[in-house]
């Protein structure tokens, strides 16, 4: 198989711990200036900026300007899945211990859930028959349209985005698959609007509130860590 000089290129880029730092930092879903970026990789300014340009011009970020300030964010959600798989293949935490890293338990990815929460919720969904592996994506049938729709998902708009329905996106941490594309966002988003989620501090972490505990088990089989 013959590879892209171009693809070679973007993929040597992401070879830079400090570039795949920021990368990682963008896996939120909020946008961040170069400064808070900067911090986050352990590097200067003008090098976060160089970084950035670089990035930038390979199409893994996007900027947006407001006044004098410019706010970065992932070009697109496809980006966070190929940094969440890249940094899948890099070795575990030493103490595996989920309660000790916050990411690690409850965290979002781009705009879908990730860690031991999103991987055991997707896991839950696959064993009550509601969704099932079809190639890089999920189908989706009727029992779980129906359950989800429970929830107060609406599955039809998360169809009618332009972008990938039910994406399988491997867990860096779990190293297994959570749902992401539009159907994972609308997930996130609805645990959120329940109150089952909730943001912390520690960027991109959440936790699950004692209604989230609650709800999460009834309805997913999941015992979460509060």
């Amino acid at each position: 198989m013959l590879v892209s000089p171009v693809l070679a290129e973007r993929v040597a880029l992401l070879a830079e711990p400090a570039r795949l730092s920021i990368l990682c930092q963008l896996m939120g879903d909020r946008a961040r200036p170069a400064s808070e970026l900067a911090r986050g990789a352990g590097v200067s300014m003008s090098t976060a900026s160089s970084h950035l340009a670089k990035l930038l011009a390979a199409g893994f970020v996007r900027v947006h300007a407001q006044g004098r300030h410019r706010y970065y964010e992932l070009a697109r959600p496809d980006v966070a899945r190929a940094v969440e798989a890249l940094v899948a293949l890099g070795p575990r935490s030493a103490t595996g211990d989920a309660r000790a890293d916050p990411l690690q338990a409850a965290r979002t990815c781009y705009d879908d859930l990730a860690g031991k929460l999103g991987v055991g919720v997707t896991q839950a969904m696959v064993a009550r028959g509601w969704i099932a592996v079809r190639g890089d994506e999920y189908r989706l049938f009727d029992e779980g349209r129906a359950a989800l729709a429970r929830l107060g998902i609406d599955v039809a708009a998360c169809e009618a985005e332009r972008r990938p329905f039910a994406k399988i996106c491997i867990d860096n941490t779990e190293r297994r698959p959570h749902v992401a594309g539009a159907l994972g966002a609308a997930i996130a988003a609805r645990f959120f609007e329940l109150a089952w989620i909730a943001r912390t501090k520690t960027p991109r972490a959440v936790r699950v509130t004692q209604e989230g505990r609650v709800q999460i088990h009834r309805r997913f089989g999941v015992v979460t860590d509060g």
